[in-house]
């Protein structure tokens, strides 16, 4: 049986908020310090995530719950964000990946790096 309540609700509504922010704070790293290491907002958002997976579970979100939705929806605007911001660089990853490659290639085709090179 799902439960809705003002405390299940409040309870969720903070783990919403505790995701939305670690998100957001992800994202603002990610533009401010592209090369920062990520890896402890990564655990601390993966944590959130899973505890509002399981959370979810047991609740039943209604229309009158106006709180709730609101924090689900600044949720998904903050993954949405999240979701650009991480597309981006993965793709400005790609681009230098196949320049050092095209580069690597073309050294490679006039011997500036060959093992052996004929004089």
């Amino acid at each position: 049986m799902k439960k809705s309540d003002t405390g299940v609700n409040k309870t969720l509504i903070g783990l919403l908020r505790r995701a939305t922010a670690v998100i957001n704070e992800e994202t603002q790293l990610l533009i401010d310090a592209p090369n920062a290491d990520v890896s402890g907002i990564v655990a601390r958002k993966n944590r959130y995530l899973f505890e509002l997976s399981i959370a979810m579970e047991d609740t039943k979100i209604g229309p009158d719950d106006d709180k709730v939705l609101s924090a689900l929806k600044n949720l998904k605007e903050a993954a949405d964000r999240n979701e650009r911001r991480l597309a981006a660089q993965i793709d400005a990853a790609r681009e230098i990946v196949g320049i050092l490659g095209n580069l690597a290639q073309a050294n490679a085709k006039d011997g500036t790096y060959a093992a052996h090179r004929s004089f």
